[in-house]
């Protein structure tokens, strides 16, 4: 979860927000935070995690980012051994201030497949934690187009009618300020159109996982 949602989260509902970190696989249950919300404390007696280098599968040391793989340890019908989930993560190396012997997974950088192609390294998870701190912003998709060579990239928002100008100006200043974006603008492989609306209506059916529209064959 982005922080800037976090962050929104406790201060409307004057409350604390914990972590977790799951998947359907792992039985929706991998690791929470502890009271000090610093990484996830994994469920060890259950699953056995590592961190690999996506390319080789060789893990990594702790503290470098890669791919989190897991491996079942109770399950007898159907066991998964070094299960790719997509995730990149790194392990935490220093001790937890709780002092548990558990070992603790950083926050999820992104997702391998999140990784938009317009290079220098822009992910979707990059993206949320700027945008989600925008106002009345409640979702947004990047579309991308293939211009003569060059990306076009057009985000659409989707807010209240009432707050979408003010939505709209504060998605296209802070969207130029994410590093990956400047980068792209400047070497001239991007090209950043205007921030579009999505209309009244943002289709979910609650289980679609939100994603870059690549509007290009692959």
């Amino acid at each position: 979860m982005p922080a800037s949602i976090v962050a929104e989260l406790e201060s409307s509902l004057k409350t604390t927000v914990y972590e977790h970190y799951g998947m359907t696989e792992m039985g929706l249950g991998g690791g929470v935070q502890c009271c000090h919300r610093e990484g996830y404390h994994l469920r060890e007696a259950d699953l056995f995690f590592e961190v690999i280098n996506p390319q080789t599968g060789r893990p990594q040391i702790n503290g470098r980012t890669g791919e989190v793989v897991f491996t079942t340890l109770t399950r007898r019908g159907m066991p998964l051994v070094r299960y790719r989930t997509g995730d990149m993560a790194a392990f935490l190396p220093s001790p937890c201030p709780c002092r548990t012997s558990l070992r603790r997974l950083g926050k999820v950088s992104g997702r391998i497949a999140g990784a938009m192609p317009i290079g220098h390294g822009l992910t979707l998870s990059e993206m949320d934690e700027v945008l989600f701190s925008v106002p009345h912003l409640l979702n947004y998709q990047p579309q991308l187009t293939l211009d003569g060579g060059k990306t076009r990239l057009k985000v659409v928002v989707h807010a209240a009618s009432k707050n979408l100008l003010q939505v709209k100006k504060s998605v296209e200043t802070r969207i130029l300020k994410i590093p990956a974006i400047q980068k792209g603008m400047d070497s001239g492989t991007l090209l950043l159109d205007p921030v579009g609306e999505s209309g009244t209506d943002w289709h979910t059916d609650g289980t679609i996982k939100r994603m870059w529209t690549k509007m290009f064959p692959c």
